[in-house]
């Protein structure tokens, strides 16, 4: 039993190989549409900046003006600078999919099944592999981000569960966890230097993203359950 379901693992991860590369053409797609929306936002936001300094100027020098022509110029003003912070906030919000986007859930349900399962020095030494292999084998891709063949971690996460867990009810949820946290600190966490000086507002790990790597290493931990 044991030996079909290492054979089915090591199947899904020869499945998986030819789709990173597809998976990162669109990656690459949707790191320039991102830009591109970004460089937009950017060029209205300045705008917005310009014109603002231009009311608040005519403000400056309007003391021969009416009260209602000043009343006018508050309300352009602050209609302005609402303008300028939504603008802001929404530049703000897409470059933070850099840093967070993908990455909520997964740490979630691996805290979640930390606090339901026995601890031992076995879970720590299997995530420190992971986090040491995903760290070697992420690259960088300029106009992408981090990439990172997505089976390799869970595979390896997998095969190292079988190793080292003391129980067999403890292989599944350590395969999860250790791919998961591993590959986030391993390959994104460690890398977010060489990330911001890639170009790419929405980062991504694995060949076909982090939710590639760690929806595989779901379904590993699945096989082994």
């Amino acid at each position: 039993m044991r030996t079909v379901k290492v054979l089915g693992i090591f199947l899904i991860c020869a499945c998986i190989i030819p789709v990173g590369g597809c998976a990162e053409q669109d990656l690459r797609i949707q790191n320039q549409t991102q830009r591109k929306r970004i460089a937009e936002l950017d060029s209205q936001l300045q705008a917005a900046k310009l014109e603002l300094e231009k009311a608040k100027r005519e403000l400056e020098t309007a003391g021969g003006r009416s009260q209602i022509e000043i009343n006018a110029l508050n309300q352009k003003i602050a209609a302005l600078e609402e303008d300028v912070g939504k603008k802001q906030a929404l530049i703000t919000s897409m470059q933070q999919q850099l840093l967070y986007g993908g990455a909520v859930l997964p740490v979630g349900l691996s805290l979640y099944l930390l606090t339901r399962m026995e601890l031992g020095l076995y879970l720590p030494v299997l995530v420190g592999l992971i986090i040491l292999l995903a760290n070697r084998l992420a690259r960088p891709i300029k106009g992408v981000g981090i990439a990172l063949p997505g089976f390799i971690p869970p595979l390896v996460a997998a095969l190292g569960a079988y190793i080292l867990c003391p129980t067999p009810d403890l292989r599944a949820p350590s395969a999860y966890i250790a791919s998961t946290l591993g590959i986030l600190i391993g390959a994104d966490l460690l890398k977010l230097g060489a990330v911001t000086q890639l170009g790419a507002p929405v980062a991504s790990i694995g060949g076909a993203g982090t939710f590639d790597a760690i929806f595989l290493g779901g379904i590993i931990a699945v096989l082994l359950s």
